[in-house]
């Protein structure tokens, strides 16, 4: 079948090109399963312990949506826990970033306020001491 061995970095980017989430990184308990893009494993028909509290969450609004992004930059790649800003406002965090070495891009998985989890917002993110433009990639839904 041509297979051959990989490592680390190719599994990671394969993972994040596809908007595969990670355990401890782009899940935690921190956020819920339909801010974390989850809602299709949850089965809100059913019981299950939380329900309450996961149907009074997404009753109040949802605080933060995980979004997959290409930051307009291939010189640096960016690290999980930077901040992404509208302007000077913190808008969200990366929680976690690769090279896409299929699409040639560099990505980030980051959890943004609703508001800023959609296109036509002008994002960006600081590395290595400048600011880069964030672009949503919407044809990588998660």
């Amino acid at each position: 079948m041509g297979l051959t061995g990989f490592g680390m970095y190719a599994l990671e980017s394969m993972r994040i090109e596809m908007s595969y989430g990670h355990w401890k990184a782009d899940f935690i308990d921190e956020y819920n399963p339909i801010e974390a893009g989850l809602e299709r494993f949850v089965d809100l028909e059913k019981s299950f312990t939380g329900k309450a509290g996961l149907l009074q969450q997404i009753e109040s609004g949802l605080r933060r949506r995980r979004v997959l992004l290409e930051v307009d930059c291939a010189t640096a790649p960016c690290q999980p826990g930077e901040s992404i800003y509208f302007g000077d406002e913190i808008v969200g965090n990366i929680t976690s970033a690769a090279w896409g070495f299929r699409l040639r891009k560099n990505l980030i998985m980051a959890y943004l306020k609703p508001e800023f989890a959609t296109s036509g917002k002008r994002l960006e993110v600081a590395l290595i001491g400048q600011r880069y433009n964030i672009i949503m990639c919407e044809s990588y839904p998660i």
